[in-house]
This record gives structure tokens, C-alpha cells and sequence, in this order.
């Protein structure tokens, strides 16, 4: 079985309980709604990606890293709909928190959300409009290249996971990072 099969298998629960927190599929679905899940979402990215430089494993088999970080996508949209994004809290040290092979695993979730952020947007626009309009670059992130980068990362979750340390560890990363994903959006959701 793949890496990305275990990956789906194991995290398929949480994905589903994330969803279901998350609610867009709710015809009262409304832009404090969306703003909510965007700060959860920040409250995830932020922290994660400003502990980048401590993992240069990660870089290694990512050289697109940096590239891939949303924390300013996530507070760019947040402005657009009115909102203050919350301080950045990069207190959590992620070198501590997120080792080797589970950093790819968090990640995993976090592009993972970003592949799937065309149907939240699919969904949200017709159902909001003009109340979200200029605060997508989130939701949008690489455009036209979503796919391929996709790939891009998949190729990379595969070939550290050849190492069955690694890939052990990036299954243990992923089910934390979805633990503090629904943990975050359902504080974030709560608020709203």
C-alpha cells in the first residue's frame, strides 16, 4: 500500500469529522462562518510554517517549501472580509513538536487542504457572493498549478516514506496535525 493510501485510510475519520465541523454544505453558511474557518485555518498554517527553517529536512525534499505557505494568503483574506487577524502566535516550536518524516505527514494535511479548497470555493461563491470577494487567495492558492504540485508533493511523501521509519512518522504527523486542525476550527467555529 502507498503512503498516500495509509494516509487517506488513517486520517479518513478526521477528514470527514473536519468537514462536517466546517459545514459548508449548510444553507445558512455565512461569511462570519468563512471567516472563522479562515482564522482556524491561519491559527494551523502560522505557527507550522514559521517553524520551517528548523526543518531543513523538509526543504530537502521540498525545495518548493516555501512556496507553499499560506499564513499570508490566510491574513490578506481575513483583512478583505473586515477582520483582524489574530497576532501571529509562532510560539509552538515545531522543530520540537514536528520531526523528520512528521512534518511531511502535517503537511500532507495542510495541501491537502489546499487540493480541496476548489470545492469549498465551488461552494462559497454562489452561496456568498460579493461578501467574499477579494478574500479567496486562500481558497485559490496556485491556481492552474494545484494538480501538478499536488504531485509534486505526493512524489515527495512517497520517496521519504520508502524508509519505513519515515513513514511511520509521517502517519503519527499527519494525525496530529488534523488533531490540531479540528481542534483549532472547532475553537474558531465555536467563537463565531
Amino acid at each position: 500500500m502507498s503512503v498516500l493510501d495509509e494516509l487517506r485510510q488513517t486520517t479518513r475519520i478526521d477528514h470527514e469529522a473536519v468537514e462536517q465541523l466546517v459545514a459548508i454544505e449548510r444553507p445558512d453558511f455565512g461569511v462570519d462562518d468563512y471567516a472563522a474557518f479562515l482564522s482556524g485555518m491561519l491559527a494551523a498554517h502560522e505557527p507550522f510554517e514559521h517553524g520551517w527553517p528548523a526543518l531543513s529536512q523538509l526543504g530537502l525534499w521540498l525545495p518548493d517549501l516555501t512556496t507553499r505557505a499560506k499564513a499570508a494568503l490566510l491574513r490578506h483574506d481575513l483583512r478583505q472580509l473586515g477582520r483582524e487577524p489574530a497576532p501571529a502566535d509562532t510560539r509552538i516550536d515545531t522543530s520540537g513538536v514536528y520531526v523528520a518524516g512528521e512534518a511531511l505527514g502535517a503537511l500532507y494535511v495542510l495541501e491537502g487542504s489546499t487540493l480541496g479548497a476548489r470545492f469549498v470555493l465551488a461552494r462559497l461563491v454562489p452561496l456568498l457572493g460579493d461578501g467574499i470577494r477579494g478574500a479567496t487567495q486562500y481558497l485559490e492558492a496556485y491556481g492552474e498549478t494545484r494538480a501538478q504540485r499536488w504531485r509534486t508533493f505526493t512524489a515527495a511523501l512517497e520517496r521519504a516514506a520508502s524508509d519505513a521509519a519515515l513513514r511511520a512518522s509521517i502517519v503519527t504527523g499527519a494525525g496530529r496535525m488534523f488533531a490540531r486542525v479540528r481542534g483549532l476550527l472547532s475553537d474558531a467555529m465555536a467563537r463565531d
